[in-house]
């Protein structure tokens, strides 16, 4: 669940603002290769040597996956019902 603390978050604005200005310095193609990169080595770095941890980071994967789908996705998809119509 990406609704922590605000202190917390106050914290990670500056790492956080410096890599965006990175990805988006980049193609497409390579913004999509560097955002695998970055999540990989933070999943490495923070669930390593058990596979109990391994678990963990897929579910944090889906947590993640899921939450995106549920507000940005499926905000989009409505806004294209509208502009289009619907299939159902």
């Amino acid at each position: 669940m990406p609704y922590i603390a605000q202190q917390v978050r106050t914290r990670l604005h500056m790492p956080i603002d410096n890599i965006l200005a990175c990805l988006l310095e980049l193609d497409e193609q390579d913004r999509d290769g560097a955002i695998n990169y970055i999540i990989t080595k933070i999943l490495i770095y923070s669930f390593k040597d058990k596979y109990i941890k391994y678990e963990r980071a897929i579910g944090l994967l889906e947590s993640v996956k899921l939450e995106f789908y549920r507000r940005a996705v499926t905000e989009y998809e409505n806004r294209k019902i509208k502009d289009n119509g619907d299939v159902y």
